[in-house]
């Protein structure tokens, strides 16, 4: 009994204590120590504290988004992050990569990211990312056309029918066909003119949207005519 113990970091000064104060931060630490007592010559030494960084798995999880086709362009941006460690903080995650992708055209397009992208800037973990990556998927739009049945009695001038397009505004292509013709390519249907029930099928066409087919029919009533017919006398 009755020595007197100090401690010192490599660079600190002496203080005496029962125990050293302790470290927290990771890394290898020496520390030395001096004995002192009355009657006996002093002793230094030294000793290490290692605190290793803790290891912490992050997960990183591109948003993604599946939108469908209308001519301007869309995005998606931004990822989750996640990891099971309560000492572990999102504030000590670097970005240095690109966290946006955006589109026009149908396709699948990648937002590209990478482990590389992200960097932990607490020395005292050890942190993996795993990344998955984000991505726009834009696929083919939704055409809306509709035609309406042309009904009339025969007077001897052709009927036809138009489409509708209201989706989209502009840009699409219309054919037309009779039940057993060809498409033929025109704003409006060529028009029947004899009496008769006809199914005539149409066809819309645009970029970035699938294409929608269906019919309406040119129904032309057959003309009432009063014949009257007088014997010679």
């Amino acid at each position: 009994e009755g020595a007197a113990v100090s401690f010192r970091t490599e660079e600190g000064e002496w203080t005496e204590a029962a125990e050293f104060a302790g470290i927290a931060d990771a890394g290898t630490n020496k520390v030395w120590y001096l004995v002192e007592a009355t009657g006996y010559s002093a002793v230094s030494n030294f000793a290490y504290v290692v605190i290793n960084p803790r290891p912490v798995e992050v997960e990183i999880v591109g948003h993604t988004n599946t939108v469908a086709f209308t001519g301007e362009p869309q995005s998606v941006e931004g990822y989750e992050v996640a990891f099971d460690d309560e000492l572990y903080d999102a504030n000590w995650i670097a970005f240095g990569g690109t966290n946006r992708v955006a589109a026009t055209a149908v396709g699948k397009y990648d937002m590209g990211l990478k482990a590389e992208d992200f960097a932990n800037t607490n020395a005292n973990f050890a942190v993996t990312f795993g990344v998955t990556d984000g991505w726009l998927a834009i696929t083919n739009g939704t055409i809306l056309a509709n035609a309406a049945n042309a009904v009339k009695v025969y007077d001897g001038e052709a009927t036809n029918i138009a489409v509708s397009v209201t989706v989209p505004a502009e840009g699409a292509a219309v054919s037309f066909r009779t039940e057993e013709g060809e498409w033929t390519a025109a704003a409006e249907f060529a028009g029947i003119a004899d009496a008769g029930t006809n199914k005539v099928w149409y066809l819309v066409e645009a970029t970035g949207y699938t294409a929608v087919s269906n019919f309406a029919y040119v129904v032309i009533e057959p003309r009432p005519v009063e014949v009257e017919i007088v014997g010679h006398t």
